[in-house]
């Protein structure tokens, strides 16, 4: 018989949905009602979509903050657009420097191609819909194991199309071809057709053999006909999720005028799509500001093309509260064959009744620091309150010891070496400036460290931006010693600085810097660009230390010790820049 605290440690908490989880089919931890208008919206786009194939393509943005559930309502979404024997397609996080269509089409490549949840690939699914509606043979009657395509069948679903749809059946003919090719149970027939679909040339001797008239198209172009091609069969819908990084950085990026110029390819990329796709829903997933700083790029035809659905926000009622914890309780509690007094146990029913004040996210974590205390005290205990703070885990004065120590030891002159520099600091300063943002309970409503890809030489190694405004703060270790190597660090990051007039530029001194030439221009130019330049002393260096390998182990009381010790708030360094924010 499994003990109430075995069935205790057996609940998961890793509740964060993933990429690939959208595509995961299990809804036993949906409840419905809990963004109720987001839900209706998509339902009665969706049968819109599925009852007329000439509908024209409509946009919505699901927008919210932190934790609402965002990418949990796209999983949701893509089952719905699936039961309606429709195609569904997910951009997941825009990556930099890479065009909007190139992105979109490598998506509807992959998300054609791959088979997922147990379920036909949708290319498979697509091209025997297609099939049987133009009344031709399905490639499951004449594929043979691992055999190539025999090219009659797929000529015979290809010059059926034209009198179906005319247009379609003599411009779309080529990408129709690759669109049957990517079904092929023929691994050398699905390299074709990927290859055509994600924008390359296929060779002469493939073109020939498979009747392709066009060597190569663009990506604008291949989604556009992919798009439509799939419209013939069923709605489709494509989904943007994870642009806030980007957007963010438009404002207070090193290299924010790059960063502008993809933000408003982004926008021109969604226009192109709304314009050129046919009965498709396309369904952008952000942050509110994110939205309007998108929004601010473009034309104001942008902004029209795209309905903004009534905003995703806390749990709206108890009932949904309690519905939601169950259901994930129910899991683990199965999976370990325990059985509670009630549902969700160790949370007491009537701890619900302060459940709205919590996004999905924040209540489960609530939860997850309760469990803890009580797998820590060995003691099962109910919870009846979400206000109740419990102490938990390590108490502040063992985690101020623990930390004393870890600075202690930390070796200052291997962390301060020029050659770890890149790698060392964006670690150290990140942690430093995570560590300052939970030692205040709004901090986390007012900032975010944005992530800085590692370079050489690096133009920044930490970025903190408000988000409430443009408000920016960059910082810039240098450790060299040497003139021409100092000028250069100097240099990179006044070149990658181009902020707003809010945005302020650190160039942080580890040790004293060179005289001479190069570097005293250097240094007036930073001056003149409005770059401050600040110390880095040895007692800084320990603590951020310290708080690097604390962070990354999060022992239990680590936020509780944070707030009531503030040992990042507390340097030199941070005090000086940080202290009237």
């Amino acid at each position: 018989m499994t003990t109430e605290l075995a069935a205790l440690k057996a609940l998961r908490f890793d509740h964060v949905v993933t990429e690939d989880d959208v595509w995961n089919n299990d809804l036993s931890c949906h409840v419905d009602g809990l963004h109720p208008g987001v839900e209706t919206a998509v339902q009665e786009n969706l049968d819109a979509l599925r009852a007329d194939g000439h509908h024209s393509s409509t946009g919505i943005v699901v927008e919210g903050e932190l934790g609402v559930g965002k990418t949990q309502t796209l999983k949701w979404t893509q089952i719905q657009t699936q039961r309606r024997g429709g195609y569904f397609f997910l951009l997941y996080a825009i990556e930099r420097g890479v065009p909007f269509h190139t992105q979109l089409l490598r998506s509807l490549r992959l998300d054609l191609e791959e088979t997922r949840s147990g379920q036909r690939a949708q290319a498979s699914r697509f091209v025997d819909d297609l099939a049987k509606r133009l009344e031709v043979a399905p490639l499951t009657d004449v594929g043979n194991g691992s055999r190539s395509l025999p090219r009659v069948a797929v000529e015979a679903i290809v010059s059926a199309l034209p009198e179906h749809d005319t247009r379609l059946g003599s411009e779309y003919q080529d990408t129709l071809r690759a669109l049957i090719l990517l079904a092929s149970p023929a691994p050398n027939d699905r390299k074709v057709g990927s290859v055509y679909l994600q924008g390359g040339e296929i060779n002469e001797s493939a073109r020939r053999r498979w009747g392709f008239q066009i060597p190569v198209k663009s990506p604008s172009v291949l989604i556009s006909e992919i798009t439509r091609l799939l419209a013939l069969s069923g709605p489709v819908v494509v989904a943007v999720d994870q642009i806030d990084a980007l957007v963010k950085t438009m404002s207070s990026s090193p290299q924010a005028a790059n960063v502008r110029e993809q933000v408003i390819d982004l926008g021109h990329g969604l226009m192109d799509l709304h314009s050129r796709s046919r009965r498709t829903l396309i369904i952008v997933s952000c942050l509110p500001d994110s939205w309007e700083a998108l929004v601010g790029t473009m034309v104001n035809s942008f902004a029209d093309r795209f309905w903004r659905t009534q905003q995703l926000r806390n749990i709206p009622d108890p009932e949904i509260a309690e519905r939601l914890v169950a259901r994930r309780f129910a899991i683990d509690y199965r999976r370990v064959g325990f059985r509670p007094d009630y549902g969700t146990w160790p949370v007491h029913p009537s701890a619900f009744r302060t459940s709205t004040d919590y996004t999905a996210r924040r209540l489960i974590d609530r939860i997850r620091h309760h469990v803890k205390g009580c797998l820590n005290a060995g003691i099962p205990s109910e919870l009846f309150d979400f206000a109740e703070e419990r102490r938990s885990g390590q108490s502040p004065s063992a985690l101020q010891t623990e930390f004393e120590k870890l600075a202690a030891a930390a070796d200052v002159e291997t962390i301060l070496g020029t050659r770890s520099e890149d790698r060392v600091m964006p670690l150290l300063l990140g942690a430093a400036l995570d560590a300052w943002i939970r030692e205040h309970p709004t901090r986390a409503d007012r900032f975010v460290r944005l992530e800085v890809k590692p370079e050489r030489p690096a133009a920044v190694h930490a970025l903190l931006t408000s988000k409430s405004n443009t408000s920016a703060w960059h910082f810039r270790v240098v450790t060299s010693v040497s003139p021409q190597p100092t000028t250069v660090r100097i240099k990179a990051a006044m070149d990658g600085f181009a902020g707003s007039a809010d945005s302020r530029l650190y160039l942080i001194k580890a040790k004293p810097w060179p005289t001479g030439s190069p570097v005293g221009s250097a240094r007036r130019a930073l001056r003149d660009a409005g770059g401050i330049e600040v110390d880095l002393d040895d007692a800084d260096v320990r603590t951020f230390e310290a708080l690097r390998q604390l962070m990354n182990r999060r022992p239990d009381g680590l936020e509780e010790w944070l707030r009531s010790h503030q040992p990042a708030g507390k340097t030199k360094l941070l005090r000086q820049i940080l202290t009237d924010v």
